[in-house]
């Protein structure tokens, strides 16, 4: 028996099947159809009798040619073709099929006169996409020309964590609105203490660069930027930059409250400068300009500070602290600086610290004593006691701020506007008066 399923040259270049009946039955499936949905075969002793218990139909439990809301775009034409032979006679076929533009149309025999085959064309692209596909089609299109059109600055902006608002503030100022720069630790939290959070460690593993101060300051987190830098993290130490005989040491160790001198802290721009031009080679020149304007800021910032301080009395310029953060600020300004704690919040104060500080203030006759916002006010209130316990009144001189800025949306969330509320609280505490 010849092969009643054949595809003429006609046939391909119009995308049809051309199918001719000349076998006692015949199965065929449309448009890749799942061959596991097949219907039952038409034994040959049963073609042509209407009571054969096997119709053409397809089986009622696939519904293989219904039309679906929910997959119309896959089973609209999958299932299995039968066409029984019939001679001189019109086949039966299937009333589902005629629904998806499936013809049928009688072959003329040269030789004979009657109609003795029939022919039954069945599209090639008769599946129909429903409109969610063009739907999806636009979509993908309109993202792929709005990627090609914004610039690629806005497309790839540089993910910049950095540990305290200091070093945030300083990394905004350098590289201005090109990058998009996030603080771990909150204002009033103090960083010799903390610890990251699984959230902290999630934002570490996104960022194209970390900036952190260094020194030890962020103690409890160096393990953590160990692990980063192996990841291949960029991290990057502000505090690098710095050359070594301005940094101050005590007991071994280096004081890393380096933003209190705004000369000193200037020397960290260029360390932030070289980064973000690595990690962003086309900000190179925005960079540049943004670091030159920062440093003249901090350095008038600087002669406002000394002018301000140089107007509080010889005797009285002892400034008086919950621990030692101000050291680079007295050096700068000429201020003796009395911590109850050393260069760390780790260590606590003891007896031997109160008695210490309140011997000072009643020999030099200090007036003020200053909290500051990330320590407890305990260690001072004790002082102000121990003082009235033996005559000198000692008054709180204020909130100064040291391991943190102030909060956001206020004039004391830069280091500039920072240092500005230290020097006011400082000065008028201490019987001077700022310009």
């Amino acid at each position: 028996m010849c092969d009643p399923i054949k595809k003429t040259n006609n046939a391909r270049s119009n995308g049809i099947l051309d199918l001719q009946q000349d076998g006692p039955y015949r199965r065929h499936h449309i448009m890749q159809g799942d061959r596991n949905d097949r219907s039952d075969r038409i034994a040959p002793q049963n073609v042509g009798n209407p009571d054969a218990k096997k119709s053409l139909q397809p089986k009622k439990r696939s519904k293989p040619y219904e039309h679906s809301n929910r997959h119309t775009a896959r089973q609209r034409v999958r299932g299995i073709v039968q066409i029984k032979q019939f001679r001189n006679q019109r086949p039966e076929i299937p009333s589902d099929f005629l629904k998806h533009s499936l013809t049928l149309s009688p072959i003329h025999s040269p030789e004979k006169t009657e109609i003795s085959d029939w022919r039954l064309i069945i599209p090639l692209q008769s599946r129909r996409r429903d409109s969610s596909f063009y739907k999806v089609k636009f979509i993908l299109c309109a993202a792929v020309a709005f990627l090609l059109l914004v610039p690629s600055s806005a497309r790839a902006e540089v993910e910049i964590v950095c540990t305290t608002g200091m070093v945030a503030n300083l990394v905004r100022e350098v590289a201005g609105d090109r990058v998009k720069v996030t603080a771990l630790i909150a204002d009033g939290v103090d960083p010799h203490l903390y610890k990251p959070t699984r959230d902290d460690v999630a934002k570490l593993l996104k960022a194209d660069v970390i900036f952190y101060s260094g020194l030890h300051l962020e103690g409890r987190m160096e393990a953590t930027f160990e692990k980063m830098h192996q990841r291949g993290k960029v991290v990057s130490a502000v505090t690098s930059s710095i050359p070594p005989e301005k940094l101050l040491s005590q007991s071994g160790a280096v004081d890393p409250h380096v933003w209190m001198d705004p000369l000193v802290w200037a020397g960290c721009i260029e360390a932030v400068e070289t980064t973000l031009a690595q990690a962003d080679p086309q900000g190179v020149e925005s960079f540049k300009a943004n670091a030159t304007r920062y440093r003249a800021v901090l350095e008038g910032l600087s002669e406002w500070i000394r002018t301000a301080i140089a107007t509080i009395p010889d005797e009285k310029r002892v400034l008086i602290t919950a621990h030692d953060a101000f050291q680079y600020f007295g050096r700068a300004t000429g201020l003796q600086v009395l911590g109850l704690q050393g260069l760390s919040t780790e260590s606590e104060a003891g007896v031997s610290d109160i008695n210490r500080i309140v011997d000072e203030i009643v020999k030099r006759q200090i007036p003020a004593v200053f909290f500051e916002s990330t320590l407890s006010e305990k260690n001072i209130r004790a002082v102000i006691e121990g003082a009235a316990a033996r005559g000198q009144t000692v008054k709180p001189g204020g909130m100064l701020y040291s391991d943190s800025l102030g909060a956001v949306g206020t004039p004391e969330a830069t280091c500039e506007g920072m240092l500005r509320h230290n020097t006011r609280t400082i000065t008028n505490a201490l019987g001077g008066h700022t310009p």
